[in-house]
């Protein structure tokens, strides 16, 4: 179809051939994940024009490839720190091991956590997270027991948090 050339639900139809500086920053930060609204008032145009380059086809193929390549360095980064997650082991196990020490010299001394923290948050982001643990059910409640439940968990010493979503 003819660029310009109008379509019987009166829309222009055309289609973006190359992509420019500007198309590729809307791009790029439509993979960010930023709505059309935002992209539009930070590189001042509208957010039909937004909505014009996210759904041409060549936008989608950019995206595509862009997200694959955004996949592929995730995995190489979840890999690196899969990597390094016995080391951060061994520092935490070596930290308990100075700690315990420490403290059956010296009660009152209190190691620096700053190393411990890293190495606790290598292993979090390796997988190996403290166990939580998280209960979730599903019940269809009249109000009168939904109020009966919410007294019961704000008494119960170990329930950290207690949802509910009232559906009509």
């Amino acid at each position: 179809m003819p660029k310009g050339q109008f379509l019987p639900h009166g829309k222009r139809a055309y289609e973006i051939k190359r992509l420019n500086e500007r198309q590729k920053e809307v791009l790029r930060r439509i993979l960010l994940g930023q709505k059309n609204v935002e992209i539009a008032e930070a590189l001042n145009i509208t957010p039909q024009n937004v909505s014009d380059i996210r759904n041409s086809e060549l936008a989608k193929i950019e995206l595509a490839a862009l997200s694959s390549l955004r996949d592929g360095s995730t995995i190489n980064v979840a890999n690196a720190i899969r990597e390094v997650a016995p080391a951060a082991l061994n520092i935490l196990t070596t930290t308990i091991e100075r700690t315990n020490k420490m403290l059956a010299e010296d009660p009152t001394m209190m190691p620096t956590p700053h190393s411990t923290n890293i190495a606790q948050d290598l292993l979090d982001r390796a997988g190996h997270s403290a166990v939580k643990k998280s209960m979730v059910g599903l019940a269809e409640l009249t109000r009168d027991e939904i109020e009966d439940l919410k007294e019961r968990a704000s008494q119960a010493k170990n329930v950290v948090k207690a949802d509910y979503k009232e559906v009509n």
